[in-house]
């Protein structure tokens, strides 16, 4: 593992989208040595968010809970079962990201996006018959993944994922809170396990040569976005943000050309994980919509001192 002096840093995780409870959590770490880390590709968001804005292109972290509201669930204070509620809940979340970015700029936060494009990921796992198995095609458009490593895949699954489920059945899981339909009809199920990669990102914030550092030029919410996964959703709200790279800004995005280094991280992570962190608060979906939060959270206790992360879980059910 990356050997930094125990205590450094109080780490402060957004692995789910953001609502206006976090923002209160986020306020009581200020003054400390905090670092906030966020699971979004930067440079991914910034190029989604030119001209008409899809807001379900946007990072998944970055918008509310979204389905056929046949099991309607309740996020941050918005029970999500229509149309209406839905952009409510979306405003919430991208109103919170607006004030946590602005406060984070304020109070002199250094800031990660510790994640890269999902083409660009490392790992990915998905059902084939009765196992979770490695693959390198991506489940949603059966498209090559150039970058998984099956190998490092596996000891991750084999390793941290498993292990962390304490006896669930991570297939079931998996399929359950992953499984779609593809347009031609067959399904498809499978996680690029981000949150995993997030934490191992995390564990090089002092590597200078890992980040492009970017300064916040502007930051609002609009209300003018479409979402295409739905045909009666209009004007959705999204967070819009203009950033410029600049030495002095205090916004972090892991390089692509890092990923040597990340890769380096898992793989130390799968034999051993040696506190380093003073502090430790996440803030998750677990079980909402993917299999990789509960993993990244027990990995968050063992890179921290004495274990023990504080967790705030962004829904529950109705």
């Amino acid at each position: 593992m990356p050997r930094q002096k125990n205590g450094a840093h109080d780490m402060f995780f957004v692995i789910g989208a953001p609502t206006s409870k976090l923002i209160d959590q986020f306020k009581s770490r200020l003054g400390g040595d905090v670092r906030l880390v966020i699971c979004a590709s930067l440079e991914g968001y910034l190029s989604k968010i030119l001209g008409k804005v899809d807001v379900y292109k946007l990072p998944t972290n970055f918008r509310a809970h979204f389905s056929d509201y046949n099991e309607p669930i309740t996020q941050g204070e918005t029970c999500i079962q229509n149309d209406e509620s839905f952009i409510r809940a979306q405003l919430d979340v991208s109103n919170t990201l607006n004030e946590l970015i602005s406060l984070a700029n304020e109070h002199g936060v250094p800031t990660y996006f510790a994640i890269v494009d999902r083409k660009d990921r490392p790992t990915c796992i998905t059902v084939q018959g009765d196992d979770v198995v490695a693959t390198n095609i991506n489940q949603r458009d059966l498209s090559d993944l150039p970058n998984v490593d099956f190998k490092l895949t596996e000891d991750v699954l084999n390793n941290i994922v498993l292990p962390s489920f304490q006896g669930k059945d991570l297939k079931s899981e998996l399929e359950r809170l992953t499984g779609g339909t593809r347009k031609d009809g067959t399904r498809w199920t499978g996680s690029f396990l981000a949150d995993v990669l997030t934490v191992a990102c995390a564990c090089c914030i002092d590597d200078a040569d890992t980040w492009t550092r970017y300064d916040v030029r502007s930051s609002e919410v609009l209300e003018d976005g479409t979402f295409s996964k739905s045909t009666t959703l209009r004007n959705v709200p999204y967070w819009c943000c203009s950033m410029k790279e600049s030495s002095e800004g205090n916004m972090y995005s892991f390089k692509k050309s890092s990923l040597v280094k990340m890769k380096d991280v898992l793989n130390r992570m799968v034999n051993e994980a040696t506190p380093i962190w003073n502090s430790c608060s996440v803030w998750h979906d677990s079980l909402l919509n993917d299999v990789d939060d509960l993993p990244a959270i027990e990995l968050c206790k063992a890179l921290t001192v004495d274990h023990s992360v504080e967790t705030s879980c962004n829904w529950c059910t109705v």
